[in-house]
Parts: C-alpha cells; sequence; structure tokens
C-alpha cells in the first residue's frame, strides 16, 4: 500500500483539495507549527475531519516534524528527522 504524507497549508485545507488527496492515496496529513496560530490549525483539523468522513478514507496526523527524504530501500522511503 502506497503511503502518502501532505502538509496541509493555505492552498491545500479546504475540504474539497483535502478529499482530492484522500482520494489519490493521501493517508497521512501534516500539520506545520512553524506557520499559522492555534485557531488556523484547529479549523485545518475540521476540514480534513469532515473530508475523511465523506470519502471514507482513513488517514493519519503528523505534526510539526521537519524531516528530509534521505533515500528508498525495498519500497520504503528513509527518512532522517530533523530537530525542532
Amino acid at each position: 500500500m502506497t503511503k502518502i504524507v501532505a502538509t496541509l497549508g493555505p492552498k491545500s485545507r479546504s475540504v474539497e483539495v483535502i478529499s482530492e488527496c484522500l482520494k489519490s492515496g493521501m493517508s497521512v496529513a501534516r500539520f506545520d507549527f512553524w506557520c499559522g496560530d492555534a485557531k488556523y490549525h484547529q479549523e485545518t483539523l475540521e476540514e480534513l475531519k469532515i473530508a475523511i468522513k465523506t470519502t471514507k478514507k482513513l488517514c493519519a496526523t503528523l505534526q510539526s516534524i521537519l524531516f528530509v527524504i534521505v533515500g528508498f530501500s525495498n519500497g520504503l522511503c528513509l527518512f532522517h528527522f530533523l530537530a525542532d
């Protein structure tokens, strides 16, 4: 199963866009707490919840973790996590 991690931001936080991402295979939604305030992220989370309910797709969340893709091995993506 392909795993797609997508960062939700200003252009990708509406129900319509998140729904399309879920239908296209997004399985993890990343919230970048380096920008925006608590209200902004709560609104994005509510939009994500609606999109999950309407598409009937599962999606995990990831919060403010900085990482760099360092390679691939046996079909898996290898990450290097950076300190916040």
